[in-house]
């Protein structure tokens, strides 16, 4: 077992070491803190040397993605196969319309089993809601079209029942 460290290493990164559980996720709560309200950019933990990781160290990740609203992400880069699997198997795999959280795999290559499985789902599902987003938008702006042409068209008519004429506007 390896001793537990947690060091901020850049701006908005801190690097955790060994096992994440019920006595050390107050430590990182409290990195994490320090750097939410620091405020800035995503806040990144990487997590490629953490050996084990236990629901108290879900919760204290689930908190600070919730903590930093809309505008900012949690992003766990390079998770260890331990960290990547309680991730899969609880169904962490973000998706941004839900969970301000993003995972950086890294060059880990997608491995077969349920887990990618999982993040092939989660990808999919990311794309899909993009692109109903994309198509939400593509119909607000028609109908804003619409709206701008009704409007012009009331206006001439506003004009013309005044007696002007549409051009000399």
């Amino acid at each position: 077992m390896r001793e537990f460290e947690v060091r901020q290493v850049e701006d908005h990164v801190i690097h955790v070491v060994g096992d994440l559980d019920v006595l050390t996720s107050p430590r990182l709560r409290a990195a994490i803190t320090d750097l939410v309200v620091d405020g800035g950019g995503d806040v990144v933990v990487d997590m490629s040397e953490v050996s084990f990781m236990d629901s108290s160290a879900i919760h204290v990740l689930l908190n600070a993605a919730w903590s930093l609203g809309d505008r900012r992400t949690l992003v766990i880069r390079h998770p260890s196969q331990q960290v990547a699997r309680v991730l899969e198997v609880t169904g962490l795999t973000p998706r941004p319309d839900q969970l301000p959280m993003a995972i950086d795999w890294g060059d880990r290559p997608m491995r077969d089993g349920p887990g990618a499985v999982h993040r092939l789902v989660a990808a999919t599902n990311a794309s899909l809601d993009a692109s109903r987003r994309s198509a939400a938008l593509t119909r607000d702006a028609e109908a804003l079209v619409r709206a701008a042409r009704a409007v012009r068209a009331v206006a001439r008519a506003n004009r013309t029942a005044r007696g002007r004429s549409p051009a000399a506007a």
